[in-house]
């Protein structure tokens, strides 16, 4: 059997505060300098709402640009096997996203919705090129294609889609 045990002692740490409840009253007490993230939090707590909009409540889609600014042509001199190698120019001079879908004569079904083409998402700053892949089986080719202004608006999340119209 073990001997029985003393009371532990317990002293108050020295330096410390009196514990505060985390009540509205104490957070609107600002006369110690807080944190710069504590201001948010203040806010958040006691119930004030900031005029910024949350980003899950913007409309996010990028607006439609000039069709004229895409231009797409075979890349030259690739080779026998490097056909589907293709040239896309932004002529204008503001960013742009490009959703293009390459498809062969007399098949544009492809590019429809629920055609079995696929889409693919271009982007190019102003009077930019880059290069992409024809997605289709054998030349000769063809594009169709949907221009989306990337200028930055809010908070540069815009996304390039389709127009709901275009998918009914």
């Amino acid at each position: 059997m073990e001997p029985p045990r003393a009371p532990r002692e317990t002293r108050k740490a020295p330096n410390t505060l009196p514990k505060r409840s985390q009540d509205t009253g104490n957070l609107a007490d600002t006369a110690k300098v807080d944190p710069a993230w504590a201001g948010d939090t203040r806010k958040r707590i006691s119930g004030k709402k900031d005029d910024t909009v949350e980003v899950a409540e913007m409309v996010n889609n990028a607006p439609y640009g000039d069709g004229n600014c895409q231009l797409f042509r075979p890349q030259a001199n690739r080779g026998k096997i490097d056909w589907d190698w293709v040239t896309v120019t932004n002529r204008c001079s503001y960013p742009v996203g490009i959703l293009a879908c390459f498809y062969n004569p007399g098949q544009e079904r492809d590019c429809l919705p629920g055609g079995k083409g696929s889409w693919s998402l271009i982007n190019l700053g102003p009077r930019q090129s880059g290069t992409t892949v024809a997605t289709v089986p054998r030349m000769p080719w063809l594009v169709k294609g949907w221009v989306c202004n990337m200028t930055p608006i809010k908070h540069n999340r815009m996304l390039c889609v389709l127009p709901k119209s275009y998918n009914r």
